[in-house]
């Protein structure tokens, strides 16, 4: 089973003046009552949002900080979904998460490491009333 998703947000308050595309392929295999999903992903950030969120203007600078203008960027996010109905008459998911940033981030210098790491464990229950 395939799934492919695809995603943009944008800054409507107009802070960042910035725009995130996402875009995540996944397959999942199923064994048993076990789901497992490795997938694949790009997000590209534009100009403005990196500038915002990773860039140093001039009101900003510090001795350990200099000027940085943020430029755009595509992370790439590899990811591993195992999922089962088997716990507790409800459904667990633990998902693993890496992204490797752009250098237009990792250049940046509010930024000391070039990935970033996320595990999430969910659990969901129906319950009737």
């Amino acid at each position: 089973h395939w799934k492919s998703e695809f995603s943009m947000m944008r800054d409507v308050l107009d802070r960042s003046n910035g725009s995130e595309l996402s875009a995540k392929l996944d397959k999942t295999f199923y064994f048993g009552p076990i789901f497992i999903a490795p997938s694949l992903g790009v997000t590209f950030l534009d100009r403005n949002y990196v500038d915002y969120y990773y860039g140093v203007s001039a009101a900003e600078l510090g001795v350990n900080r200099p000027s940085y203008r943020g430029d755009a960027a595509l992370n790439t996010v590899l990811g591993l979904s195992i999922a089962t109905p088997i716990f507790f008459s409800g459904f667990t998911r633990l998902s693993l998460e890496n992204t490797w940033y752009h250098s237009a981030i990792t250049n940046s210098p509010l930024i000391d490491t070039d990935t970033s790491f996320r595990i999430r464990l969910t659990f969901s229950k129906f319950f009737d009333s």
